[in-house]
């Protein structure tokens, strides 16, 4: 099992968290796009819940920090032992797309044994244990379910599509989030 997080952990995935969310608010505003799907470097795979939290806080306009509650989300985070995961989608959204279909389209394409949890009707958690004998690397996994998320979104028309012709598009993989 993980080492259960600090205190130190907590304040991380709030920081992490908060940052993120106010990348994600900003690359909305700039260019529309409502779901992303990003890896936390430093979160603990048992903070995400404090992660997501502190990105769906309302940006108060003094930090850079929050934000992003009314953007739809996968984040994931991984340590040596496990790979964890919340999908958050705000009902405003559901029509476009639910956190359920998300997260299930996503672990079904994996091919991996992620059980999904459903936490909330805006919000489903996931996670999977590493097992070395099994070819289950949790870092690997992570990698794996975020490449799995960004064709998904094209499919379901919801980020757009690479435009070479076009000087600047909001594109959150070429503007490295999710990126691993």
């Amino acid at each position: 099992m993980s080492a259960a997080p600090t205190d130190k952990d907590r304040a991380n995935a709030t920081k992490e968290g908060g940052k993120q969310g106010h990348d994600l608010d900003n690359l909305a505003a700039m260019g529309g796009v409502r779901f992303f799907s990003l890896c936390l470097k430093t979160t603990h795979p048992d903070c995400l819940d404090e992660a997501l939290a502190a990105m769906n806080s309302k940006a108060d306009g003094t930090e850079p920090f929050g934000g992003a509650g009314e953007l739809g989300k996968f984040i994931l985070a991984a340590d040596l032992k496990k790979v964890a995961f919340r999908v958050h989608v705000p009902k405003e959204l559901h029509e476009k797309l639910t956190a359920k279909e998300w997260a299930e389209e996503v672990v079904k394409r994996s091919g991996r044994p992620v059980e999904i949890r459903v936490i909330d009707e805006e919000t489903v958690a996931g996670e999977l244990l590493a097992d070395p004998d099994k070819d289950l690397y949790a870092e690997k996994i992570r990698d794996e379910l975020a490449a799995q998320s960004f064709p998904f979104l094209r499919s379901k028309e919801l980020l757009p599509e690479v435009d070479e012709d076009d000087d600047f598009i909001c594109d959150p993989e070429a503007a490295g989030i999710g990126s691993w």
